[in-house]
């Protein structure tokens, strides 16, 4: 259940596929805000699911992040692709590193 103040409408134009993507990507852009990376910092983000993959891209595009550590605790991830599209430089996982 959620309070009044929480909800709003879904302009007609969106897509809802589009529409469940804001809150995971304003929760990646908050915490690629709140990291404050230095340039050229290297970053650590845990998780390669949605919320890890855009707060990749949200560090890629709001600072200048150096080197992005991706973690996933499951076997080889399905969205590890995706981390190395969005320049993570490392996806590992607890078996093996793969730079």
């Amino acid at each position: 259940m959620a309070h009044q103040s929480q909800l709003h409408d879904v302009p007609e134009e969106m897509s809802d596929e589009l529409a469940v993507m804001i809150e995971p990507t304003a929760g990646g852009v908050h915490a690629a805000l709140r990291a404050q990376a230095e340039p050229g910092a290297t970053v650590a983000v845990l998780g390669a699911g949605t919320m890890g993959l855009v707060t990749i891209a949200a560090l890629r595009h709001l600072t200048e992040a150096g080197t992005i550590v991706c973690g996933a605790r499951s076997p080889p991830s399905e969205n590890w692709p995706e981390s190395r599209l969005l320049s993570a430089a490392y996806p590992l996982d607890r078996y093996r590193a793969t730079p």
